[in-house]
C-alpha cells in the first residue's frame, strides 16, 4: 500500500509541474498494474480453498529459477 501512495505522490507532483505525458503515465503505471493483475490471479485461485491449502497454492505462484527472468 505504501508503494501505491508513493506512486500517487509522484504522479501528483508531475501533474503540478506539468511534466506528465501519456507515455510517462503508461511507463510509470506498468509495474503496479502487473502486481495488481497477479494479485487478482492468485486471489481467484485460492477463492474456493481454506487453511493450509491456500498457503500451498500461493507457494506455487512464487517465482522460480533465475532472478533475471522473474
Amino acid at each position: 500500500m505504501g508503494e501505491y501512495y508513493r506512486w500517487l505522490a509522484v504522479m501528483e507532483g508531475m501533474i503540478k509541474e506539468d511534466e506528465l505525458t501519456l507515455r510517462k503515465l503508461v511507463l510509470w503505471s506498468y509495474e503496479p498494474f502487473e502486481k495488481l493483475k497477479w494479485m487478482a490471479i492468485v486471489l481467484e485461485a485460492v477463492k474456493p480453498f481454506k487453511g493450509c491449502q491456500i498457503i500451498s497454492i500461493i507457494n506455487s505462484y512464487r517465482p522460480q529459477g533465475s532472478n533475471s527472468i522473474n
